[in-house]
């Protein structure tokens, strides 16, 4: 009696071994995905992703692009450097083109720009300009 139900046992331990294996196996080689490190190659990223979607890319000035598919645009600003400068020419550049959502990337950022981006955002938006502080971490939450 004792020996059936060892053999029924058997190949259920033998089937037991083989899915835990596969499953730790699995969790070892899983790949993980790499974060992007300068700015190139995020931008590189977001326009490889924009253009699967068919939409159009041009270049605006250094480090400023816009995507553009029928009326929706969207202006993107990748750096890791933010000056008050700059954000006075990416509203410029958003203004001349009719955008209405730009979307700054960038880790640093001075206590101007952030005042300045807030005054943006409680008033009436600039020019219909809206502008989200995303981090650089954070891009691929801002693409889905």
């Amino acid at each position: 009696m004792l020996e059936v139900v060892l053999l029924i046992f058997e190949p259920i331990k033998v089937i037991v071994a083989i899915i835990l294996s596969l499953i730790l196996f699995l969790i070892a080689y899983r790949k993980k995905r790499r974060r992007p490190k300068d700015p190139q190659e995020v931008k590189r990223v977001i326009v490889s992703y924009f253009k699967r979607k068919n939409w159009e890319y041009r270049e605006l000035s250094h480090g400023i692009f816009m995507v553009k598919k029928n009326m929706r645009k969207i202006l993107f600003y990748v750096d890791f450097k933010m000056n008050f400068n700059i954000l006075k020419e990416i509203l410029y550049e958003a203004f001349l083109n009719n955008v209405k959502d730009v979307r700054i990337l960038s880790l640093e950022r001075t206590e101007d720009v952030l005042e300045a981006t807030r005054r943006i955002n409680s008033n009436v938006n600039v020019h219909r300009t809206k502008v989200i502080l995303k981090k650089l971490e954070e891009f691929e939450r801002v693409l889905r």
